[in-house]
């Protein structure tokens, strides 16, 4: 009886605490979009709120209970989808074609939605006196996706505790680094004049960008650490060029993009364009490196030196090729000595 009553309070005290955490997650949620929402409004060049803080609130919290309409019904579709859909016997007999029609079906609602909710946001928003305003088509479907890298970054915020938070918020830091040198050194790279904490705004979605724009190829190799060892000395010149090359092509495409931003990063040039990618691969690869170089230390292995011959791998050899340069996929397991 006593055994069966604490094992009772045990499961009532796991339930409440999964409650609590449920609702800390959902109000951690709320409290983001709410902020990813004001960010937006106040940095897209098409968009104005204005007045006192209690007036923007409220324009804020009409945004955030549409799209969070929005967000309960994918919740739905979810739901449906690995639960009663499957009760259907075509839907059984044939899951690929059902998966791809709900990811389809799911992404088409989004990209259709979304601009909807911002516009009956807005219009809600001029029925109650409400100050917020935007103007134009694009505007409305600029902002869900700049509302999206905003929630994406107070949500990497809160993700730096997990593994790879640590090298995702460096990586992350050195693209800011980037767009402030790039500023500060290149007379055809300028930011307009606004507030300052709007610039700071449009600074940080301009980075988060510069680095969410990453073309990642995974490389995993079994050949010993000698043969991998020079692949990747003689890879590290390649990607080098491709680095440079692909970072003048992205800071063109973080140029073009904050033209509906306040304020907007100008950039003139060709030349421009190439010694911004210059400055930003050296500053990218310095921020990686440590990394890369403490992860090829916890497995024993070393690129240069007497040793590095000598260096053994647990196989197999794991990372990404990315502009920033060699990252590996997953955190380093404990060595083993080689077998004779």
């Amino acid at each position: 009886m006593v055994e069966a009553g604490q094992e009772q309070a045990s499961g009532e005290g796991q339930r409440d605490e999964k409650r609590a955490n449920s609702v800390l997650s959902w109000t951690g949620k709320l409290v983001r979009d709410g902020i990813a929402i004001w960010c937006t409004a106040q940095i897209l060049r098409d968009v104005r709120l204005e007045g006192s803080a209690g007036r923007q609130a409220a324009a804020v919290l009409v945004v955030l209970g549409l799209t969070w309409l929005v967000t309960l019904g994918s919740q739905g579709l979810r739901k449906l989808q690995s639960g009663p859909l499957w009760r259907n016997r075509w839907a059984r007999s044939h899951p690929g074609t059902t998966v791809s029609a709900f990811v389809v079906g799911g992404l088409s609602l989004a990209v259709v939605l979304e601009p909807l909710t911002w516009w009956a946001a807005t219009a809600m928003c001029r029925a109650l006196d409400l100050p917020l305003r935007m103007s134009g088509f694009w505007v409305f479907v600029v902002a869900p996706l700049v509302k999206i890298v905003i929630d994406f970054l107070l949500r990497s915020v809160g993700e730096q505790r997990k593994p790879g938070g640590l090298g995702r918020l460096v990586r992350f830091a050195a693209c800011l680094g980037v767009l402030w040198l790039l500023v500060a050194v290149l007379d055809g790279v300028r930011l307009g004049a606004e507030q300052w904490w709007r610039t700071l705004i449009t600074t940080v979605v301009l980075a988060a960008l510069f680095n969410v724009a990453n073309l990642r190829i995974s490389m995993s190799s079994t050949y010993p650490w000698d043969y991998d060892r020079r692949r990747l000395l003689w890879g590290m010149l390649m990607l080098a060029v491709y680095s440079l090359v692909a970072n003048a092509l992205v800071l063109w495409l973080v140029s073009w993009s904050s033209t509906a931003l306040r304020p907007p990063l100008e950039t003139a040039g060709t030349g421009t364009f190439l010694v911004g990618g210059l400055i930003a691969t050296v500053v990218m690869w310095a921020a990686n490196l440590p990394f890369f170089l403490a992860g090829l230390r916890a497995r024993g292995l070393r690129l240069f030196g007497a040793e590095a011959e000598a260096g053994y791998l647990v196989h197999p050899l794991r990372l990404h090729v990315s502009r920033f340069g060699y990252i590996w996929e997953s955190p380093a397991p404990a060595p083993s000595a080689p077998t004779s």
